[in-house]
């Protein structure tokens, strides 16, 4: 890629440096003052010499001069704004905005406007997805309710020649067919009706990746398809079951906290310290240890005469017994969140989490209830246990079972034969191409990667949702939302070339 200054330098030397007289080959002789970029000799060079920098901004280090025939100025500069508008999930009136148009250099657009290109590239992303999913793949699901609107989110995971072993694409975020009925055919038929989209079937889905919850297995069994129940979800129930036992001591924590949200001790605090209260919710433990962790870094503070002094304060706080109690269990949290970290890597695989299941049972054996490889709440055990088998290279210990589990997923191995009139070489041959193609074919099936343990990415992209549709856009519709969406979480499947095609 050539820069501006290299162009110019092709052309041009320094006559006079003290006045930055500049000469070029043709003979001209044109002035450039001093930390004024390079203007004038780029304009010289454009029309005497026919090398255009046109769309070189004055400063910039690197410019392409030749643009793609298929990218357009216009479908660049609407590429432009649908990237600022989804990638920052701005409102779409942010492209009306009196400040945005004077700050940007793009040529403005209307929210209208923006919305009919946001729509044709969306169809246009359908269709490269389409073509990105292998016969193979499966489904992760999971559902998110916010101001009484229920979507349910849909991926596609499916295996891939990268790092982690599979890519994914979002699929849908959008409500059920009934906003009336959430059973588990509504579900069915709302996933039939995205496979069709994709010009897929549920004939091409190897399993379902979602909660454990009682409508997944059912939907499973609809589907005829293994559930694998997510294994963050799994691990929350289990600390969940843990911390029942220590129900006295964390409501005591609580009363502490919510009286420190009170205006009156919560103004006594900031005297004090920064740190304010923290409570914990219903939904994750780990708000419980978040909880437990601030109290036992407050605690100093709240033995001083301006709490400890005050009685209606005073009857609150932990006997010196039970803070020792306190501290051993945040310690023990401490470990437990160490998995829940563990658990939310995007690399990690069902191999991977029963060993990390496996290495906690050894520690808290009273979590097998959720934990343990023959659990009750596991939808598909027979199928879990011959991926991890796979994963961990033990495939010829795989039982009747497991193996019928696991047939969809085998690959086809065909060996070549060797020829009739080379028998002196017949038994080398088929042996040396028998181990090419164990070393080819690996273990005998595709890659498992793509069977995800948890449904964190679904857990993920709903986070990113809450900040698209907050309480300032609560009249966005969940079309409109989709699109967005979808274009933020798809962005690899578009660019500027494709933007133009749409724009054409």
């Amino acid at each position: 890629m050539t820069t501006v200054k290299e162009l110019c330098l092709k052309y041009f030397s320094v006559d006079d440096a003290t006045k930055f007289t500049w000469k070029c080959q043709c003979g001209a002789v044109i002035i450039q003052k001093k930390n004024t970029g390079w203007t004038n000799l780029a304009n010289h060079i454009k029309s005497q010499h026919g090398e255009d920098p046109k769309s070189v901004p004055t400063g910039q280090a690197t410019i392409s001069f030749a643009k793609s025939k298929r990218v357009t100025s216009k479908g660049s500069n609407i590429y432009c704004w649908l990237n600022w508008v989804c990638s920052s999930l701005k409102p779409f009136s942010f492209v009306d905005d009196v400040l945005t148009r004077e700050y940007t250099k793009l040529e403005p657009i209307s929210h209208n406007s923006l919305k009919k290109y946001m729509e044709l590239v969306t169809k246009e992303v359908e269709k490269r997805i389409q073509s990105a999913l292998p016969e193979k793949l499966a489904l992760a699901i999971d559902g998110w309710t916010k101001n009484s609107t229920h979507f349910v989110g849909v991926f596609a995971i499916y295996p891939a020649a990268n790092t982690q072993g599979y890519d994914s694409a979002l699929l849908a975020f959008s409500p059920l067919f009934s906003e009336t009925r959430f059973t588990a055919n509504d579900h069915y038929q709302f996933l039939e009706w995205v496979l069709s989209v994709y010009g897929k079937a549920m004939s091409d889905v190897i399993a379902i990746i979602g909660d454990n919850a009682e409508v997944n297995k059912a939907l499973s069994n609809l589907c005829e398809k293994p559930l694998i129940g997510c294994a963050s979800h799994r691990f929350n129930l289990a600390v969940s079951l843990f911390l029942k036992e220590h129900t006295e001591i964390i409501a005591k924590i609580s009363d502490i906290m919510i009286k420190l949200r009170t205006l009156k001790y919560r103004g006594k605090l900031r005297q004090k310290t920064d740190l304010g209260p923290v409570l914990k919710n219903e939904t994750r433990w780990s708000s419980t240890f978040a909880m437990l962790n601030r109290y036992i870094r407050l605690h100093p503070f709240l033995l001083e005469p301006e709490f400890s002094g005050d009685q209606a304060f005073a009857t609150l706080l932990l006997s010196p017994s039970d803070f020792l109690k306190v501290k051993e269990l945040a310690s023990q949290l401490q470990y437990l969140n160490s998995v829940t970290v563990a658990l939310q890597d995007s690399a990690i695989d069902m191999a991977d989490v029963r060993g990390l299941f496996d290495k906690v049972l050894e520690d808290y054996p009273e979590m097998v209830t959720y934990l343990g490889t023959n659990a009750k709440i596991i939808h598909s055990p027979k199928f879990e246990s011959a991926i991890v088998k796979i994963q961990e290279k033990m495939h010829d210990t795989l039982d009747d079972e497991e193996l019928a589990a696991v047939a969809v997923l085998k690959k086809e191995v065909i060996l070549t034969q060797t020829r009739s009139d080379e028998q002196e070489n017949s038994v080398a041959e088929f042996m040396k191409r028998r181990k090419m193609t164990k070393a080819e074919h690996d273990n005998g099936y595709i890659e498992t990667r793509f069977l995800l343990p948890t449904s964190n990415l679904v857990e993920r992209f709903f986070s990113v949702s809450g900040l698209a549709y907050d309480d300032f856009r609560q009249n966005m519709t969940p079309m409109n939302l989709e699109m967005q969406l979808f274009l933020k979480t798809n962005k690899r499947f578009w660019d500027e070339e494709l933007v133009s095609k749409c724009c054409a």
